[in-house]
């Protein structure tokens, strides 16, 4: 069994702060903006950029923040008879990857 379609419940905050860790190289690499120009920009700018950018682009947040939009669900949370495992699962990925999510789809 597997979750599909997960849709994680991101805070910009969080974003935000993970693009402020980061080298100058490499956070606009993230963002797809040339080093020198991110360099150039404000702190607001920049995340006025990545908001504009990650709000439109879902997926694309979920990539920066290194969050599945699909993953294996393991064997011994697989109990359709138990009227919780839908619950369990939930849990499971929020334990798992440490953000809560908006909802996912289960597969067989």
């Amino acid at each position: 069994m597997k979750a599909t379609n997960i849709r994680w419940d991101i805070d910009f905050d969080e974003v935000y702060e993970k693009l402020d860790e980061m080298t100058y190289e490499a956070a606009a690499e993230a963002i797809g903006v040339p080093a020198e120009t991110y360099a150039n920009m404000t702190t607001e700018e920049r995340h006025d950029y990545a908001y504009d950018l990650f709000h439109h682009s879902p997926a694309t947040l979920d990539e920066f923040m290194g969050l599945p939009n699909e993953v294996i669900i393991p064997d011994e949370l697989n109990k359709p008879d138990d009227e919780y495992y839908v619950d369990d699962i939930s849990d499971w990925l929020s334990d798992e990857y440490g953000f809560c999510h908006e909802g996912f789809v289960l597969e067989e």
